[in-house]
């Protein structure tokens, strides 16, 4: 059975949280894996509470911003953020190039989301840093530059963003940017997967179906693939539906096997309306 890996891609015009976007490439034992990892839709890293000594004028204003984007009023957080980013604020410079990046307030601009997206990396900002790497992962705004996409997701994912470190072990599983390093892949892959993060731990999964930078361990692919189901990842859904038909990690139940394909079919994956179909009356 094919089971697939979320490929932890970036392209994020939405302010819901990463989705399950399938774009498959296909991989080692005629799997394939998918290409974003997440519930919801693809969006870029949200601005955060800026944290140590912000002056309190600043944070005040910062955080009526923070509010008024989080109920969508981008009107508000626009005119609170600009001020602050052009002040050298590093979470309003961040928030800023996400509205440039969606085109709400402003004008849709990529290019325009990159540059302050930049300012804000280039302070240490995680968020910045880790849509600076979504920007050079997938080419908008910038040129396509995975060497310079693995760089900025590191310094990232070094400060516990559990996006940037699943994209960065995605791009050592494929050697994008990297060299292919299955061992470091699982290292990233396991520390986003432990945060919560839905396609780290779905491609995690895949690791131990695969044995894979981690000894083959389908009982521990389960676990995490199922970590991920019970987020609404369509691929994981999939691949635990898999591993319920073949046995493997967990009793052998097709009944419950053609359960979790059917989640994902309903939610129009295609690959698990194919499992469907062959299952056909068994």
């Amino acid at each position: 059975m094919g089971a697939r890996l979320q490929c932890i891609q970036s392209a994020a015009f939405f302010l819901s949280l990463a989705a399950s976007l399938i774009n498959v490439q296909p991989s080692r034992g005629g799997t394939v894996w998918d290409t974003w990892g997440g519930a919801g839709a693809p969006k870029a890293a949200d601005p955060v509470k800026p944290a140590g000594t912000v002056p309190a004028d600043i944070l005040a204003r910062y955080q009526v911003g923070w509010e008024a984007y989080r109920r969508g009023d981008v009107a508000t957080a626009l005119r609170e953020w600009r001020p602050l980013a052009e002040q050298g604020h590093a979470p309003s410079q961040n928030g800023l190039g996400m509205l440039y990046q969606i085109g709400r307030g402003v004008p849709q601009d990529i290019a325009e989301a990159a540059k302050w997206y930049r300012k804000a990396a280039e302070q240490g900002d995680a968020a910045g840093q880790t849509n600076l790497g979504n920007a050079y992962n997938d080419g908008p705004g910038v040129t396509q530059d995975y060497a310079e996409a693995a760089k900025w997701y590191r310094k990232a994912a070094d400060q516990g963003s559990p996006f940037a470190q699943a994209q960065l072990g995605y791009l050592y599983v494929r050697g994008l940017g990297v060299l292919q390093d299955y061992p470091a892949a699982a290292t990233w892959l396991t520390k986003g997967a432990q945060a919560g993060h839905v396609g780290a731990q779905n491609n995690l999964g895949m690791l131990y179906r695969n044995g894979q930078g981690v000894p083959q361990n389908y009982a521990e692919a389960a676990k995490w693939f199922r970590k991920a189901a019970d987020q609404g990842s369509l691929m994981a859904q999939t691949n635990l539906g898999d591993l319920y038909l073949e046995g493997k990690g967990v009793p052998r139940d097709p009944a419950e096997a053609r359960r979790w394909y059917t989640l994902a079919a309903e939610k129009g994956d295609q690959t698990a309306q194919g499992k469907l179909r062959a299952l056909g009356n068994r």
